[in-house]
This record gives structure tokens, C-alpha cells and sequence, in this order.
């Protein structure tokens, strides 16, 4: 098993994701109890699917608040 912590938290509660067999796992350091995320290629395009969508929002979160300090 291959694991890297996903940098999201620094604490002990941080996410890391392992390979295993083809297939992706993710567990928190504090759980022992690994979660099954299903197989490397689902998992990847599903990882960068959910970061596009975050960088969206993000860039609509923008624009909503310079529009919201252009209007003050």
C-alpha cells in the first residue's frame, strides 16, 4: 500500500489517500478503518472533476464580492 497524506490538515486529522490493487482508499490518521473510494481512474477524474467545481465556485464567490464592494 502506497499512502500520502492529502495536506488538507495538518492536525492528526488529516486525510491520506492509499493505492492498493488498482484501487484508491482514504482513511483520517486518527481511523484505522480505511474507506474504499473505488478504482485509481474513477477516483482521479472524480478528484479533479470536485477540484474544478471548487475553483468555480471560488471564482463566482469573487466575482459576487467585488461586484457587492463596487456597489458600497
Amino acid at each position: 500500500m502506497v499512502g500520502r497524506n492529502s495536506g488538507m490538515c495538518d492536525g492528526p486529522e488529516g486525510v491520506i489517500f492509499s493505492l492498493r490493487d488498482g484501487d484508491v482508499w482514504a482513511s483520517r490518521s486518527s481511523n484505522h478503518l480505511p474507506l474504499i473510494l473505488g478504482p485509481h481512474d474513477e477516483v482521479v477524474e472524480a478528484m479533479h472533476d470536485f477540484i474544478r467545481q471548487a475553483e468555480f465556485a471560488q471564482r463566482l464567490l469573487n466575482k459576487a464580492d467585488r461586484n457587492a464592494r463596487a456597489t458600497d
